[in-house]
C-alpha cells in the first residue's frame, strides 16, 4: 500500500474540502433559485442517452438517469451496499438509479432519497437484485418528506402544475417545454402545452400550432 507524504495528504484534504464547499454552494443555489434548478434538471435530461427507458433492463448504480414513471428507483444488491447510509429508521441513498423530474429536483438540492429500512442487511435480504421504487427524501433536520411535496416547494409549483409536470406519462418534449419556461419566465401553464404524451406537436381546431399565432398551411 502506498504511503502518502504529508504534502500529498494536505493536497487531498484541500481538494476534498474545495469539492464539498462547491457542492454545498450548488445545493444552496438549487434550494433557493427555482430557475437554476429547472435549468440543471433540463440539462441532465438532455444529456441522458437512456432517458425514460426501462431501468430494470440494464441500469446499474453509478449514474442517475431520468425515468418519469417513478419518483426514484435504486438497484439493490451486495455490490451496491455502499450506496446506503443508515439515518435513524431509514437508509439514505447516495446514488439513485433513476429519478423523475421531482426526484432530480430533490436530489440536486441535496435531499437524498430514503428507504424505510434500518439496516443495509435487511434491505438486501428483502430486495437483492431488484430495482426498488423510492418515494421519499430526507431533509437536513432528519425529517422525511415525500419527494413530490419537496419538489413542488423547490420549483415553486401550484398543485395543478406539479400534478402535470410530475405525471409519469409525460414525454421528454413535454417535460423540457415546462422546465424551459420555468427557466425563462418562472412560470408555465400546463393547459397550453404544445406537445402530447407521444412528443408530437398539437394544433388547435383551426389547424394552428397551439403555441404559435402563425398558421402553417403546409402541415395541416
Amino acid at each position: 500500500m502506498t504511503t502518502l507524504t504529508p504534502q500529498q495528504k494536505a493536497a487531498n484534504t484541500h481538494a476534498r474540502n474545495k469539492f464539498l464547499k462547491a457542492l454545498k454552494e450548488k445545493r444552496e443555489l438549487y434550494r433557493n433559485d427555482k430557475r437554476a434548478l429547472a435549468a440543471q434538471i433540463a440539462i441532465q435530461i438532455r444529456l441522458d442517452e437512456h432517458g425514460n427507458e426501462n431501468p430494470d433492463d440494464y441500469y446499474d448504480n453509478g449514474q442517475m438517469h431520468w425515468y418519469q414513471e417513478d419518483w426514484g428507483r435504486v438497484k439493490v444488491s451486495a455490490e451496491t451496499a455502499s450506496n446506503f447510509t443508515p439515518i435513524g429508521s431509514h437508509l439514505a441513498v447516495s446514488c439513485p438509479t433513476t429519478g423523475c423530474v421531482a426526484g432530480w429536483a430533490t436530489t440536486l438540492a441535496g435531499h437524498p432519497m430514503v428507504m424505510k429500512f434500518t439496516t443495509v442487511k435487511e434491505l438486501i435480504e428483502s430486495y437483492d437484485g431488484e430495482a426498488v421504487s423510492v418515494g421519499e427524501c430526507i431533509l437536513d433536520d432528519g425529517s422525511v418528506m415525500h419527494i413530490v411535496d419537496r419538489a413542488r416547494e423547490l420549483l415553486d409549483l401550484t398543485r395543478h402544475q406539479s400534478e402535470w409536470l410530475f405525471d409519469g406519462y409525460n414525454s421528454k418534449e413535454q417535460v423540457l417545454w415546462a422546465l424551459e419556461l420555468i427557466v425563462e419566465t418562472g412560470y408555465f401553464d400546463p393547459d397550453v402545452c404544445p406537445f402530447d404524451q407521444q412528443g408530437n406537436r398539437i394544433r388547435d381546431d383551426e389547424g394552428n400550432w397551439i403555441d404559435e399565432n402563425d398558421y402553417v398551411e403546409d402541415n395541416v
